[in-house]
């Protein structure tokens, strides 16, 4: 988005003077569409604009909000248009030629988005940002000295912007692959904003290539109390700086802080590294549930099950290790019994979609229908997103004749993944168990398109 709720753009330009009455109109029409804009109304904004411009067409404002619109719905191209006649009719308005510049900054053309913030210096408006902006556009084309420059003048004039310390700092990395100099400048930035999140992370990156692990240490123990809400990646740094250090034990009481909050790595980590020293009951049994998901790749169900009954023994509250060892007996067919661990694991998690998922595809095979898709639509709400959901209970009631559901559960599916051509060729075998073979063709063709190859078998046999 180029911009937030309101637009930057404030200049008029006519090519010729309109009459006051048309004037006023379009002012006010415009103010109207500023309003609808403020208020994310964007489709009801770009209608008013228009009208303006039937009335104004030369009426700068309007294209430039016009094209930040555009921009919005990715329509690039009519946006670089729109910004073009904005500052043809308005060539003292630093609006357009930012947002026109941002659209080549996210286009790699970062030789015209250079022109572009060029031009908004050259008419005076030299604030921190417009610096900091020509700064990064120099940095990607590996103008380094120069963008440096650039970030001196942005911090002369806010001297209490952390990003724009961050980002002279890795340019300093990238241009002279010097540690010590980029750290020397954050080093600048946390005197003056001792909070800055970003400062202090990247510190801790630049040192661990100056391997100052006590130092990447203390800036973690800063960061977990600054954001709290990266805790699980800040312990497992400190616990891969203290295993640098030497300090096993506390590098392990480290990662095991990082798993409970939920870090894969940190338990791939204790996994290879940490199980001789870690006595924590849940670890353990996430050591058997990984060793379990291991048997099962290699199609070893009954070790699996076994290593996941070990869990259950250590975590009976844990609704995880039920759910895989109803996932393995499902998979070795045993569909009562499955049903039996996913009963256990809504239990305990009573509104886990894919727990709620697997029991309705539980109760599909042993042909409880009506519960499976009552089951599948609980799935649905609790994760809305997921498109799986959708397919598998399109596949249950085209197995059911119910070919209206089908129907609808599959446009939801293809409005979520609109390229997904399992989804078409689905809808095609919908469209032909209900002999509507024009419709089926139209949907076969669509997968062929999209590279299913069983689509393609499908064209050949039904579609002329």
């Amino acid at each position: 988005m180029i911009f937030p709720r309101k637009l930057f753009f404030t200049g008029l330009l006519f090519l010729t003077a309109l009459p006051a009455t048309a004037q006023s109109k379009a002012d006010s029409i415009c103010e109207r569409a500023d309003i609808l804009i403020g208020q994310g109304r964007l489709q009801e904004a770009m209608q008013e604009l228009n009208k303006v411009l039937s009335i104004a067409p030369g009426y700068a404002k309007a294209y430039a909000n016009k094209a930040a619109i555009e921009c919005t719905f990715g329509d690039t191209v009519s946006a670089m248009r729109d910004f073009d006649l904005a500052i043809l009719y308005n060539p003292a308005d630093a609006g357009p030629y930012r947002n026109r510049a941002l659209v080549y900054q996210q286009q790699k053309n970062y030789a015209d988005a250079l022109k572009d913030v060029d031009k908004i210096i050259a008419l005076k408006v030299t604030n921190a940002s417009v610096y900091s902006m020509r700064a990064t556009l120099l940095g990607a084309l590996h103008r380094y000295k120069e963008c440096m420059l650039d970030y001196d003048k942005a911090l002369k004039l806010d001297p209490l912007w952390d990003t724009a310390y961050v980002l002279k700092a890795r340019s300093i990395v990238y241009e002279l692959d010097d540690y010590d100099k980029a750290v020397a400048v954050l080093d600048q930035c946390l005197v003056k904003c001792p909070k800055s999140i970003y400062a202090l992370e990247y510190r801790v990156i630049f040192n661990i290539y100056r391997d100052k692990y006590q130092d990447i240490i203390n800036d973690l123990d800063v960061l977990k109390i600054l954001a709290p809400g990266n805790s699980a990646n800040y312990y497992y740094h400190t616990g891969m700086a203290k295993a640098k250090l030497g300090d096993k034990k506390s590098a392990c009481e480290d990662m095991d802080k990082s798993r409970v909050l939920g870090l894969g790595e940190a338990f791939l980590y204790m996994f290879d590294n940490c199980r001789e020293i870690t006595t924590s009951t849940d670890f353990k049994a996430d050591v058997l549930g990984y060793e379990a998901d291991k048997l099962y790749e290699k199609a070893m169900y009954d070790a699996a099950i076994a290593k996941l009954s070990e869990a259950i023994i250590l975590q009976p509250e844990d609704a995880v290790f039920y759910y895989q060892r109803g996932r393995v007996k499902f998979k070795k067919q045993d569909y009562a019994l499955a049903l039996e661990d996913m009963t256990a694991a809504l239990k305990i998690k009573s509104g886990d979609p894919e727990i709620l998922m697997m029991y309705g595809q539980c109760k599909m095979y042993l042909e409880d229908y009506v519960t499976a898709k009552e089951y599948m639509r609980k799935a649905i709400a609790a994760k809305p997103a997921e498109v799986l959901f959708y397919q598998q209970l399109a596949l249950l009631c085209m197995d059911t004749k119910d070919f209206t559901p089908a129907r609808e559960s599959l446009e939801t599916a293809m409005r979520l993944d609109p390229n997904r051509a399992e989804l078409y060729l689905l809808m095609g075998e919908n469209y032909m168990l209900q002999n509507d073979k024009e419709k089926a063709c139209e949907n076969f063709n669509k997968a062929k398109t999209l590279g299913d190859g069983r689509a393609y078998v499908k064209v050949i046999l039904n579609c002329k």
